[in-house]
């Protein structure tokens, strides 16, 4: 076979046609290399035409079994020794195609390759690791009086904001970095922590209109320096710094090839004063704190007195915006709608300018999800990540949202990515470890909280979910004792002072919760551990005069008629509430309230279908809780619940067990209007036994708590 394939090749010419084009080809690459020094030739054409000599290398070949090159011109080669010609035929026009595709193909592959490789030799920047990640942790200010650690930590979140438009590298948020940095020193650890194989310091020194930057790519493997640069220009243009440290360390860590002038900050300005005052507004807005964000939109918009187009400080004072609303995410007291509208009018004008703004794009969506246009939001938090699939803040919201919409698989990958991108991060931290305690994970939760009170020793987020873990699993002296150290670290904040109170007069421990009730708004709840209904009722018909069409207050007071006092009043005062509620605000998780008790109201006044058309929507709220794997307690009772509602009575006191086993432990679960029908059954009034009792328990603990 390889004998008469050879003896072909020579009786077609091919040896001797390809050898010609050999020769021929080396000669001109030799010509071209001699002569390019003094030509100016660049090196691109030099490597293009030694590409395309090597490329035609196999379409000479198969030209050649096709035709000969005579001194009286190209003619075909025949078939056979007997001088038969047969036709070209499409086969053999495909074959030269599909010869000259890959050749193209590959010639355009080496070409890039190898121009790459040069390329990055010219700059001195061979590529010395292989790296997908990489963290950025704050630069140290080295300045004479030390007070530029503004424009510093500055620098640094510009470079994370630029390298995190790349999409084959993962850059860890500054949140996760900087906190690491305060507590570690040593690179290594950094390192495992924010699960990066690279990690890049710096130092600055400003010294009036002058800036020098020096910045070290570390291996966290090991902690030496594979990389080093300084690099001195006018305050004016850090954002050429900030380009040719970003493009260096793409270079230097990816198998690519970055040209100069592709990474290009999004946002600029040309005042020097500007810049300064919007570096300083992003480092107030690091501290979270009402006081600070306040500060920061005073400097944003200062910034945007001395330069009105400049995108950064217009998304910047956006933020602040949105952050100062008045929300149970935000930190201010600022009508919400004024909050939104003047947020989304600076949003717009960076927009106009630059479309490609990932930010901004990201704060649109937090804008419409804060009112409650979830689909929306999302469609903008999307385009955010299209741009900067690094943006752990986008991802973290775009979780909040979907979980809203109870999306809760793709809520929960969501957060992973965020996570990912900022493992140190209280909010995301602390999202994970929820996560964890809703699936009854909870050996998982508490190492993720006991870990935020590590990271953040002064923040009470750590305690908080420490309460919530206690809680789910019933212990509820531990909830109380944990909370009481949260409202230690936070003693402004009324979110754990409710928790706190709520739980104490949960277990019925009345006068201790006194001790920490500083408003009226108790007086109600008070009445009810006390037992003092009638009371109760009075002060809810005080209310339902001075509020005769609030939906929340008729439902409030329909809602202690059923548990405490008359039914056929809680059934009016819940019919007039029914007509009140919109939709979105009958199905909140997890026990799907106040939807189901509507649902009882339309059964007890004959509307069955409507009743059961409610009642499914709830069990398919729950449908989606067990899909995500919610475990929590709160989603047992409210099986029991639409068990109860459907007549099922052995499918209710498994799911009731069930959500006792798991720490459910309220006292008016034996008044709840779904079970009056059985309540009296021995295996329900059991576990509401068992319920009072250990409130009873756990108020004698708790009681005797010396630290409460």
């Amino acid at each position: 076979m390889i004998t008469r394939l050879m003896s072909e090749i020579r009786r077609r010419g091919v040896i001797a046609i390809v050898s010609s084009y050999t020769i021929l080809g080396w000669i001109v690459v030799q010509i071209i290399s001699v002569f390019s020094s003094g030509l100016a030739i660049p090196q691109s054409f030099i490597t293009l035409v030694s590409v395309l000599v090597i490329a035609g290398f196999p379409i000479a070949a198969y030209v050649a079994w096709f035709f000969e090159f005579t001194a009286h011109g190209i003619k075909r080669t025949p078939n056979n020794d007997n001088q038969e010609l047969e036709p070209l035929l499409m086969r053999h026009w495909l074959g030269l195609f599909l010869v000259s595709a890959v050749v193209a193909i590959s010639s355009y592959l080496v070409y890039n390759s190898t121009m790459s490789s040069f390329s990055k030799t010219q700059d001195n920047l061979d590529q010395l690791v292989e790296s997908r990640t990489i963290g950025i942790l704050p630069f140290i200010d080295r300045s004479t009086d030390r007070d530029q650690a503004y424009l510093a930590n500055g620098i640094s979140r510009e470079l994370i904001s630029l390298l995190g438009t790349f999409n084959n590298l993962q850059v860890s948020s500054s949140s996760s970095s900087f906190r690491l940095a305060e507590l570690y020193d040593d690179p290594v650890v950094i390192g495992r922590l924010l699960n990066v194989s690279t990690l890049l310091t710096g130092t600055i020194r400003s010294n009036g209109d002058q800036l020098r930057v020096g910045v070290e790519l570390v291996n966290t493997k090991d902690g030496n320096v594979i990389w080093s640069k300084t690099i001195s220009r006018k305050l004016v243009d850090i954002f050429v710094v900030e380009e040719e440290i970003s493009r260096a360390i793409v270079n230097l860590i990816q198998d690519t090839y970055v040209q100069e002038g592709q990474v290009t900050s999004v946002s600029k300005t040309a005042s020097s004063d500007a810049l300064l005052l919007y570096l300083q507004a992003q480092e107030e807005l690091s501290y979270r704190t009402t006081e600070s964000i306040t500060q920061a939109r005073k400097l944003f918009e200062q910034s945007l007195g001395l330069d009105p187009e400049y995108a950064s400080a217009q998304i910047g004072l956006a933020k602040t915006l949105l952050l100062l609303a008045d929300v149970d995410e935000s930190y201010g007291t600022l009508d919400l709608d004024v909050a939104t509208t003047l947020a989304n009018k600076n949003l717009q004008k960076a927009i106009i300018r630059n479309p490609n703004l990932s930010e901004a794009q990201a704060l649109f969506g937090r804008s419409y999800a804060m009112n409650g246009k979830y689909e929306l939001a999302l469609s903008f938090y999307e385009k955010s990540i299209s741009l900067n699939p690094s943006s752990a803040e986008t991802y973290l919201w775009k979780y909040l949202a979907l979980r809203k919409m109870q999306r809760y698989n793709d809520a929960l990958d969501s957060l992973q990515d965020a996570f990912l991108l900022d493992p140190a991060s209280s909010l995301v931290l602390y999202s994970v470890a929820h996560e964890a305690n809703r699936r009854r994970d909870f050996e998982e939760a508490r190492s993720y909280f006991e870990k935020l009170t590590t990271f953040y020793p002064n923040s009470a987020l750590g305690y908080r979910g420490l309460a919530d873990v206690a809680a789910r699993t019933g212990n509820l002296p531990g909830a109380a004792n944990a909370w009481s150290l949260a409202l230690q670290q936070s003693p402004d904040s009324e979110q754990y002072r409710t928790s706190l109170i709520s739980i104490l007069l949960q277990v019925g421990a009345v006068d201790l919760a006194k001790k920490y009730i500083n408003s009226d708004d108790w007086q109600v709840n008070l009445l009810v551990a006390q037992g003092r209904y009638t009371k109760v009722f009075e002060t809810m018909d005080f209310s339902l005069k001075a509020y005769p069409n609030e939906r929340w207050v008729l439902y409030e007071a329909g809602w202690y008629h059923f548990l405490y006092g008359d039914h056929d009043k809680a059934m009016s005062l819940m019919g007039n509430a029914a007509t009140l509620f919109s939709k979105e605000e009958l199905y909140n998780e997890p026990l799907c309230m106040p939807a189901i008790e509507i649902a009882y109201l339309k059964r007890q006044n004959g509307l069955v279908e409507k009743a059961q058309s409610i009642i499914e929507q709830c069990q398919q709220l729950l449908v989606n809780a067990r899909a995500a794997a919610y475990q929590q307690s709160d989603y047992d009772y409210l099986e029991a619940r639409i068990a109860a509602f459907n007549g099922n009575l052995p499918e209710a006191k498994q799911a009731l067990e069930v959500a006792y086993s798991k720490g459910w432990r309220e006292r008016w679960s034996q008044f709840d209007p779904l079970f009056a029908h059985i309540k009296d059954e021995p295996g329900i009034k059991l576990i509401f036994d068992n319920i009072n009792r250990n409130l009873n328990e756990a108020r004698t603990l708790i009681e005797d708590d010396v630290s409460l």
